[in-house]
């Protein structure tokens, strides 16, 4: 995790989306507030938005979205499709893309009507995410921050977070947690996966969940890695139900606590007593608790 640039500059934006023609020139051009760490976004007219990359490690993760979210679009929700990759240029030397524009809000529990039904939504989605084609996808790793990785490969970082975290949870507790997960048998067909699953990173309209969108860190790996979002986004009383929609076995299951804690313990760590993220750090607080290893919250 580095340190944010920021970038908020519409007349920098409007320049950009001039050059890659007409369809795009002229449009009004909308700072979001809803930008996040790693990418800055405008709404460009009615239907599309564009995204900047913050820092050079996120240009990869953008890249990524261009090549390979139009192979996965056809999907049960939907996701941002990039109509432009735009070159880097002397006023903003790393490439942006305009993608297609899904209205709605972020889907947290407030703004959908039904869970149970949004629960259903999440796992059909994912299941048919599942039987995409993973010929010459990228594979999980350093690129996409190691979503769905063996959970070998990021022990000793979650170790090194739990000892910076002695303040809001157990140590030995949350090692227990992790070696529990460790033991689980390993993914034997890597499926794609999009790394980041959240409620910050899913969009409802109407009450109803209708979008998937950040898919920067999508590779092909342990689906464990989305199936975490159990413990970020689904209620208590649907887990049994989302377990069982998507056909998870208890390995997948075990290993999908394991990632719920990693993502856990890795943003608190980092982001803990940094202005501006206290969302996220309340929400690792949750699945500490969700684990059985902090406060109910």
């Amino acid at each position: 995790m580095h340190d944010v640039v920021i970038l908020s500059d519409e007349r920098l934006v409007g320049s950009l989306v001039a050059a890659q023609g007409d369809t795009w020139r002229g449009q009004r051009i909308q700072p979001l507030a809803a930008s996040g760490a790693d990418n800055a976004m405008f709404r460009l007219g009615d239907k599309w938005a564009v995204r900047l990359p913050r820092r050079p490690e996120v240009v990869q993760m953008l890249e990524t979205e261009a090549k390979w979210l139009p192979r996965l679009a056809d999907l049960p929700l939907s996701v941002p499709v990039p109509r432009v990759l735009g070159a880097p240029t002397q006023q903003f030397n790393w490439p942006f893309t305009i993608v297609d524009w899904i209205d709605g809000v972020e889907a947290d529990e407030t703004e959908v009507s039904d869970m149970a039904e949004a629960v259903q939504s999440l796992a059909a989605f994912l299941k048919a995410l599942w039987k995409k084609s993973t010929r010459d996808a990228p594979l999980a790793g350093e690129a996409n921050h190691y979503r769905g990785v063996n959970l070998k490969e990021v022990t000793q970082q979650v170790l090194t977070c739990f000892s910076k975290l002695d303040d809001e949870l157990e140590p030995e507790v949350a090692r227990e947690a992790w070696l529990s997960a460790l033991d689980a048998s390993p993914v034997r067909k890597p499926r794609w996966l999009h790394g980041d699953l959240r409620a910050s990173n899913m969009i409802a309209r109407d009450g109803e969940l209708v979008g998937v969108i950040d898919w920067g860190r999508a590779a092909v790996g342990d689906p464990a890695a989305d199936v975490a979002v159990a413990w970020r986004w689904v209620p208590e009383w649907e887990m049994s139900n989302f377990q069982e929609a998507l056909g998870a076995s208890d390995d997948l299951w075990r290993r999908a606590r394991g990632w719920a804690l990693y993502d856990a313990v890795v943003i608190l760590a980092h982001y803990k007593d940094q202005p501006g993220f206290e969302a996220i750090c309340d929400e690792s607080r949750c699945v500490f608790g969700r684990l059985g290893l902090g406060a109910p919250c």
